[in-house]
């Protein structure tokens, strides 16, 4: 350790792990007179800086080496600030103070060839990773922190939107209920005004429909008085005069029956029915009223057709009424078909005529609306609230001077829940 050039500007020292002094290896700051072979280098230092220096030797023990820590040099009567670097060697711990500490150590260990670092260096490099983790957990840390920040911000601002929004939408609520109140109130009053004008639209039609055998009636009520009357009464003009009040009062007597029959509320019995046994039924209780008008029926009714869950009175007089107003369509006899098939899970029925066919512009289901002279108009009607109660429908197709074909589905039995 003879070989080193003396600089003013810094001293070297060689210590023990403890910091303790064993060679002076140059000093060119005057500061070899305070210092003691054995003794801790740290006299060098004021009082401020002597725990610092602790940390000074820690670092080299663990690291086998530091650098760029700065202390107080008490030097005569004053305080100098050097920065310090540290090593170890293969003579003991060297700590340089310098202006430039790291360049001044790197000589001072250059100097001597074999000089090597004692076996801190393992320990200093797990102290260096230690130190790379920690870094980067605090930063780490860091970047959470600040995340979380964010998501704090977020959240707040998201709580802030989802109130806002839900305050809109129970405003909108509000108003859509509002105007939904006010709608139905509209409804309900165009509905109630509408069904006043169609319950003063059907009584004036049955007041009309009425008025018709009641005038016959009375006509016929006077010419028996003018018979009365008269010297010679003849008994074959009274006998005439009663057959023909007697067909009014028939007459009056079922609008009567239809009109009580289409406002009474129905209750059907519904069970699993036999369309085409009832259908045959039904005809052979017709066939001699058919076969006086001239009229031939053919049944063309599927072999495995399902059952119907049906009220089998309600279901006749669906039958009657088809079949009826087939027959007055063919005033001079005609062919009366009816047929019987399964069609997309229901079971169809269909009365075919060979009239004349529907006049184009009437609706045969409204109430009292008929071409027929004798006709109520009232059947059809009746008609089409049955098959709706069991849930099915009820449609026709015509062509004039080639007749009508009536078209009734109803859900089979099987479909029924």
């Amino acid at each position: 350790m003879n070989n080193f050039v003396d600089d003013p500007r810094e001293f070297a020292i060689l210590c023990d792990g403890e910091g303790n002094l064993l060679q002076i290896v140059h000093d060119g700051l005057g500061i070899g007179e305070r210092l003691r072979t054995g003794k801790s280098w740290t006299v060098l230092l004021d009082g401020g800086s002597i725990r610092k220096a602790l940390g000074f030797l820690t670092t080299i023990n663990m690291r086998g080496r530091a650098s760029g820590w700065e202390f107080n040099v008490e030097r005569h009567d004053r305080l100098e600030l050097l920065r310090f670097a540290g090593a170890w060697t293969k003579n003991g711990m060297l700590i340089v103070g310098a202006a430039h500490p790291d360049v001044s150590l790197s000589r001072y260990q250059a100097v001597n060839e074999t000089d090597e670092t004692t076996s801190a260096d393992q320990p200093a490099l797990l102290f260096d990773e230690i130190t790379r983790i920690n870094n980067e957990l605090i930063n780490v840390k860091r970047e959470l922190d600040k995340k979380n920040g964010q998501l704090t911000q977020l959240a707040a601002e998201l709580e802030t939107r989802v109130r806002e929004r839900t305050a809109e939408l129970e405003t909108t609520n509000q108003r859509l209920q509002k105007s939904m109140m006010e709608r139905a109130r509209a409804e309900e009053k165009a509905f109630h005004s509408e069904r006043l004008a169609a319950v003063g639209t059907t009584v004036a039609e049955i007041a009309h429909e009425l008025a018709n055998p009641l005038n016959a009636i009375y006509a016929a009520i006077q010419l028996g008085e003018s018979i009365l009357e008269e010297p010679e009464i003849r008994r074959s003009d009274l006998t005439s005069l009663i057959a023909d009040i007697k067909e009014e009062f028939d007459r009056l007597k079922s609008l009567l029956e239809e009109l009580r029959s289409s406002t009474s509320k129905r209750k059907l019995q519904v069970t699993p029915t036999d369309l085409r046994a009832l259908t045959e039924k039904f005809l052979s209780l017709q066939a001699l009223e058919y076969e006086h008008e001239g009229i031939k029926v053919v049944q063309e009714f599927a072999s495995d057709l399902p059952n119907v869950m049906a009220d089998r009175d309600a279901l006749t007089q669906v039958l009657l009424n088809l079949c009826k107003n087939a027959v007055e369509a063919m005033p001079d006899g005609g062919a009366l078909t009816l047929q019987g098939f399964e069609s997309g899970g229901h079971v169809v029925l269909q009365v075919i005529d060979s009239g004349s066919g529907v006049s184009e512009g009437i609706d045969v289901f409204k109430p009292f609306n008929t071409t027929k002279s004798q006709g109520t108009g009232i059947g059809l009607a009746i008609v089409r609230e049955i098959v709706s109660l069991h849930g099915g429908s009820i449609a026709y197709t015509t062509e004039q001077g080639h007749g009508t074909t009536f078209r009734v589905k109803l859900p089979m039995a099987d479909n029924l829940g």
